[in-house]
C-alpha cells in the first residue's frame, strides 16, 4: 500500500480499518514524520486506542524504543522486559532462538497492560533505532504478534523495506497537506481561511504546516503568520530564542541520543535541578524538547540534528566523555550506553579504558540478544581504538568478542577477519594459549576461506602447547581435524537468519 498527496487521515484509517499490524509513514528528513505521526496517534487515541511512544534509546539500550513503550505503559510491562533483557547468555543460534520465542512474550505483555483495549505503539525514526527494535516490529509485520498490537513507525522513504517483511512493508508516504487534513489533524479552531493560507505559504509541507497551524492557534488572529523555507530552518530560529544555559542543556540532551532525566542531566552540567527544569521548559515552549513522566526528550531525528549541527565538534566529544563519567557515577547504566559515550568522545579519555568498556558493552548485547548492535559497538570500537593506538592486547580481546557478534548474527566475513586480526596480535604478544583461542574462532567463522593457510597455523599452535593433553589442546586438534575432513563431511555452519 502506498499512499501519495493529500489524504493522509483517510489513507491511515484505511488502513487500520483493514487490520493492519504495522503502518509505515515514510518521507524525507525534515518532512514532518514525526510530527505527522505524532497527529495520527492523537486521533487513535481519541478513539480509545491506548497510544504509547518509543524513539530512538541511547545508544546501546537494547529493544529501547520499546523499552520505552513498556515503560509508558507502567511497572508490570517495564519489569517483564527487564527480566528478558536481564536473561542468561547462550550459544548464538540458541539464543536466535530464544529472542524469537520470547518477543511472542514480550509483546502480549504490553497488550495485557492496556486492559482490552488495542495499543498504537508508536515508534519514531525507526531507521535510526538499534537493530532490536527494527526486529520485534519485523516481527509483528510478519503477523506473528498477539491480536491488539499495532505498530506506526516513521522512516525514510524505502528505508524500512529490507527490514518489514510483505505484507507490511508497504506505508503511507509523508503528504503534502489538504485543507480538510491538516484541520483534522490540528484539532483546533482554525477557520478555513487560515488553513488554506498555512497551505499557500507552507506548499502543504507536513511538518512546516503543521508547526505553522499550531503556531496561529496560540497567537492573536490579527498576527501575521512567519513561516520560514524550510522545516530545518523553522527548528534552527526557534533554537537560537533559547538563552545560552537552555541551548547547553538541549546540547546535552542530543548528545544523549535519547530520553534522560531532569536529575541526569543536572549531573552531567553541574546544574541545579531547578536550573535544568527552567532551560527545559525554554525549550518545551518552542517545541524543541518534550518531558514525559519526569524524562525530557528531543521529539525527531531533524531536531536532534539540528541540536548537534549547533554544538561545535570539540564540545560534543566532552559532553560524551562527561555523560561517560556521570553515568559511571550513577551506577546501574547500560554498559553499551557508557561505551558508546566512551568511544565517542575519543581522543578525549582514557583509549583502553573506552575499549575495555566496550568489550563489556559488546558482551551485555550479546546476552540480551541484540546481536546486531553488539556487532556494530564492536566494529565501531575497533576502528577507533586502532586509530587512536590503542593496547594490542585490549584491541585483540575486542576483536574476539565481535567475532561473537558477527556469527551470531550469520556475519561470517566479518567474523573470520575479526577473528584472524585477534589471532595476529595475540602471536606478536607472544600469548600462545589466547592465539589458539582465536584460531578456534577463526575455524568457526570461516574455515573454508583459505584451509591450507589454517591448517598450517593450527599446526603451529598444537606445537606451541606441547604434548601435555589440556581441554585447549583437545580443541585445537578436533578443529585440526575438521579441516582434513572432506568437505562433504564438516557439520554445516550456520546461516544467516532472515528477519523475523
Amino acid at each position: 500500500m502506498s499512499v501519495a498527496g493529500p489524504g493522509v487521515v483517510e489513507a491511515f484509517e484505511r488502513a487500520w480499518a483493514s487490520g493492519r499490524r504495522v503502518m509505515r509513514l515514510a518521507g524525507p528528513p525534515g518532512s514532518g514524520r514525526s510530527t505527522t505521526a505524532a497527529a495520527l496517534a492523537r486521533l487513535a487515541a481519541a478513539r480509545g486506542c491506548v497510544t504509547a511512544h518509543g524513539s530512538p534509546a541511547p545508544a546501546g539500550v537494547p529493544f529501547g524504543a520499546w523499552l520505552a513503550v513498556a515503560r509508558a505503559l507502567g511497572s508490570r510491562a517495564e519489569a517483564a522486559w527487564a527480566r528478558v533483557l536481564e536473561g542468561p547468555s547462550g550459544e548464538p543460534r540458541a539464543a536466535r532462538e530464544r529472542r524469537a520465542a520470547e518477543f511472542g512474550g514480550l509483546a502480549g505483555e504490553l497488550v495485557a497492560a492496556c486492559g482490552g483495549r488495542e495499543l498504537l505503539a508508536v515508534l519514531d525514526d525507526a531507521d535510526e533505532a538499534d537493530h532490536g527494535t527494527r526486529a520485534l516490529a519485523a516481527w509483528v509485520a510478519s503477523g506473528a504478534g498477539p491480536p491488539g498490537l499495532r505498530v506506526l513507525l516513521t522512516s525514510g522513504e524505502g528505508e524500512a523495506a529490507s527490514w518489514v517483511p510483505p505484507p507490511d512493508g508497504g506505508g503511507l508516504s509523508v503528504p503534502r497537506l489538504d485543507v480538510e487534513s491538516l484541520g483534522r489533524l490540528v484539532g483546533g479552531a482554525l477557520g478555513p481561511a487560515t488553513l488554506e493560507e498555512v497551505l499557500e505559504r507552507t506548499g502543504g509541507h507536513a511538518g512546516l504546516a503543521l508547526a505553522a497551524a499550531h503556531a496561529a492557534l496560540e497567537q492573536p488572529v490579527e498576527a501575521p503568520l512567519a513561516i520560514p523555507d524550510a522545516y530545518a530552518d523553522h527548528l534552527a530560529a526557534r533554537l537560537s530564542e533559547l538563552d545560552p544555559p537552555s541551548r547547553r542543556v538541549l546540547a546535552a540532551l542530543a548528545v544523549a541520543g535519547g530520553a534522560a532525566s531532569c536529575d541526569a542531566l543536572a549531573a552531567v552540567l553541574e546544574f541545579t535541578q531547578g536550573g535544568v527544569e527552567a532551560s527545559l521548559e525554554a525549550a518545551v515552549a518552542v517545541a524543541l524538547v518534550e518531558v514525559v513522566s519526569g524524562a525530557a526528550r528531543i521529539p525527531s531525528a531533524t531536531a536532534r540534528r539540528v541540536a548537534l549541527d549547533a554544538v561545535p565538534e570539540a564540545e560534543r566529544r566532552a559532553l560524551h566523555l562527561t555523560w561517560a563519567a556521570a553515568l559511571q557515577r550513577r551506577g546501574g547504566a547500560e554498559p553499551a550506553r557508557l561505551a558508546w559515550h566512551r568511544v565517542r568522545a575519543l581522543p578525549l579519555g582514557r583509549v583502553d579504558a573506552a575499549l575495555e568498556a566496550a568489550r563489556h558493552g559488546v558482551t551485555r548485547l550479546l546476552r540480551a540478544r541484540a546481536f546486531e548492535d553488539a556487532r556494530a559497538l564492536g566494529e565501531a570500537a575497533a576502528v577507533v581504538g586502532a586509530r587512536w593506538r590503542g593496547d594490542p592486547r585490549a584491541l585483540a580481546e575486542l576483536d574476539l568478542v565481535v567475532t561473537r557478534a558477527a556469527l551470531a548474527c550469520g556475519e561470517v566475513g566479518i567474523a573470520g577477519a575479526a577473528a584472524a586480526r585477534a589471532a595476529a596480535a595475540f602471536e606478536r604478544l607472544g600469548d600462545h594459549d589466547a592465539r589458539c583461542r582465536a584460531l578456534l574462532a577463526e575455524c568457526e567463522a570461516a574455515p573454508a576461506v583459505d584451509p591450507e593457510r589454517l591448517a598450517a597455523r593450527l599446526d603451529e599452535a598444537l606445537a606451541s602447547l606441547g604434548d601435555e593433553p589440556t581441554p585447549l589442546r583437545a580443541r585445537v586438534a578436533a578443529a585440526r581435524a575438521s579441516l582434513a575432513a572432506p568437505t562433504a563431511e564438516r557439520p554445516p555452519r550456520p546461516q544467516r537468519e532472515p528477519a523475523r
